[in-house]
């Protein structure tokens, strides 16, 4: 009995052992691996009508995982956002589609930044800029 109690322990063993991320150094600090960030749309310079939707789409990865993302519509002068928003994702890839209303712009120029931070900190920023006519 004694023999069986010893195996199950060394199988259980093996088992934790098996899984990287029980054993592995979880330091936040950052790694210098940043996050590959791509805003699929909208296109830099996009032209919208007031009232009309902005689809923002943004594909991101990450060999640490994405942790999550912050997105932000701001105008040229404007210090508080017209839109800010964050996503909690903690995946490796990541696909994003929404729209978002920009009810509330004026016509002007507008500037959409993305920001994704992974797990060990590690962040990219991309900004595109929209036009609102």
């Amino acid at each position: 009995m004694k023999i069986k109690s010893i195996l199950a322990s060394l199988g259980v063993l093996l088992m934790l052992t098996s899984c990287e991320y029980l054993f592995e150094d979880e330091s936040l600090q950052p790694d210098g691996s940043v996050p590959y960030l791509v805003v699929n749309a909208p296109a830099n310079s996009q032209s919208l009508r007031t009232g009309e939707q902005l689809r923002i789409s943004v594909t991101a990865s990450d060999k640490d995982s994405v942790s999550y993302m912050r997105f932000t519509v701001k105008g040229a002068s404007a210090e508080t956002p017209l839109v800010d928003f964050t996503k909690v994702l903690r995946k490796r890839v990541v696909e994003f589609d929404t729209l978002v209303s920009m009810d509330n712009a004026n016509s002007g120029t507008y500037s959409l930044g993305v920001d994704a931070t992974d797990r060990k900190t590690n962040r990219s920023y991309k900004e595109v800029s929209v036009t609102v006519k």
